[in-house]
């Protein structure tokens, strides 16, 4: 099934699928928050339940696979909002990390509740033991992607 047109039908309708909730709709849900906004925010959520008090951008861009500069982004739009503060150890040379504020602590809350309903609805949907498999084969699926890509990225480089 290598090179034949049901194998651009099935990559086609892969490519739709992941991205068939648009960015509007994306943002809307997080009431106006990026994706990625909303990500850091529980990274840094995670880390004050697991006794830290602030969280280093390194550590942030390392678990969300992206770059600092992207990190750096994310930081500014979450200070900018009043979600969290933007610090830095020493002169800034020891590493730059965000403190998680009380509008970001309450901005979560609230979204925390929209969250349990909405995925609720799709459990209820689904059930609890197919969507647990469903994200297995994601797993699954996000893994073999990857692979793929770096397969093609080694033969670019050759």
């Amino acid at each position: 099934m290598n090179n034949s047109f049901e194998s651009f039908e099935l990559s086609t309708e892969l490519i739709f699928q992941r991205f068939l909730m648009d960015k509007e709709r994306r943002k809307n849900f997080y009431n106006g928050l990026e994706l990625a906004d909303y990500i850091a925010l529980k990274v840094m959520e995670k880390d004050c339940i697991d006794g830290k008090d602030k969280t280093y951008l390194k550590d942030l861009s390392s678990f969300m696979r992206i770059s600092i500069p992207q990190t750096s982004a994310i930081a500014s739009s979450l200070k900018d909002m009043g979600y969290a503060l933007w610090k830095h150890d020493g002169k800034g040379t020891d590493g730059t990390y965000l403190v998680f504020t009380d509008a970001g602590r309450d901005f979560l809350k609230k979204r925390e509740d929209n969250n349990r309903e909405y995925y609720g609805n799709v459990i209820a949907e689904l059930g609890e033991e197919r969507t647990t498999q469903i994200l297995s084969d994601m797993r699954t699926l996000v893994e073999a992607m990857e692979h793929a890509s770096k397969k093609m990225h080694l033969k670019e480089v050759e």
